[in-house]
């Protein structure tokens, strides 16, 4: 007799998990119906993260990725672009960006919240 396999760990609980790879730098969870990034605030060395295709409404979380250098966060519902640049703002090392297919907001207020990113590479 053939047993019943166990059921699926929910994506969050499996993300949580990658709380505890403090050396972690590089991470793609790419295409996984997240909602938050939350569990990636302990990942300090973090460098590198593709969070595309999600269902991210915001890039909180990631206050703690000081080494952050390139996030790729294309196709979620990121909906406002000046409170996403204060935060990415707070990351000293970001130097590309790639925002594309987020319904962010209209483009005269995206320039006036580019200030301060000189050397950034951002693409919304």
């Amino acid at each position: 007799m053939i047993g019943r396999a166990a059921p699926p760990t929910p994506c969050h609980q499996q993300v949580d998990a990658l709380s505890r790879l403090e050396r972690l730098r590089r991470l793609d969870v790419s295409c996984n119906r997240l909602s938050s990034l939350s569990a990636l605030s302990s990942l300090a060395a973090l460098e590198c993260l593709a969070a595309e295709r999600n269902r991210l409404t915001s890039r909180a979380g990631l206050e703690g990725a000081g080494a952050l250098v390139e996030l790729y966060a294309a196709r979620n519902a990121l909906g406002s672009f000046r409170a996403e640049s204060r935060r990415l703002g707070k990351l000293p090392r970001l130097a590309v960006v790639d925002l594309t297919g987020n319904p962010l907001v209209q483009e005269e207020e995206v320039g006036g919240a580019m200030v301060g990113w000189v050397g950034t590479r951002v693409w919304i």
